[in-house]
């Protein structure tokens, strides 16, 4: 059964950012997991759930692990506990909103992102995966090795990018306030 968006990048960009935009307006629980459900009830794994698991769980995890590592105390906090429940359970994708509403550049190239890796996933074929898994685990799953390498691939854009932005917005913040003190 499952959505058939094979050899279609285009189709696959503006799924990979139509996630976050859905997720981020309070779409997900209506409109994209009832979809990811029905992929997946057939027992097969789901291109939904790969465009999922890169575009909302590792933009996440890149956005908090920036945090982690270059933020304030507070957004530590947040980078620790995102990042923890993103990597490990595939879920959580909320705990990276602060920063995208703080920073511009952030949201952007967390779309620009999502964008990319749909259109990946979605250009090289049969891509695909399960949600709310931990992020080693969906890759696994995706299966042969070619597959399971686009994911890869796609999953590096997810967290690379946004993980860069939220370094050079938190490091232009520290550098603006040590100005103005």
């Amino acid at each position: 059964m499952g959505i058939r968006l094979a050899h279609q990048p285009l189709v696959g960009a503006g799924a990979g950012a139509g996630m976050v935009f859905a997720c981020k307006v309070g779409a997900y629980h209506w409109l994209l997991l009832p979809l990811i459900l029905i992929e997946l009830e057939c027992g097969e794994l789901a291109v939904l759930g790969a465009l999922d698991l890169c575009t909302l769980a590792v933009v996440s995890a890149g956005i908090c692990l920036a945090a982690l590592l270059f933020g304030n105390q507070s957004d530590k906090d947040l980078g620790r506990r995102g990042l923890a429940i993103n990597f490990g359970f595939g879920d959580f994708v909320e705990a990276c909103y602060p920063l995208m509403d703080r920073y511009p550049l952030v949201n952007f190239v967390s779309y620009i992102a999502a964008a990319a890796a749909g259109a990946l996933i979605c250009a090289k074929g049969n891509v695909q995966s399960s949600a709310y898994l931990p992020v080693p685990v969906g890759l696994a799953l995706a299966g042969d090795n070619s597959r399971c390498w686009v994911l890869a691939e796609a999953g590096l854009i997810c967290g690379i990018l946004p993980f860069v932005a939220t370094v050079v917005a938190l490091i232009g913040d520290r550098r603006a306030e040590g100005l103005r003190g």
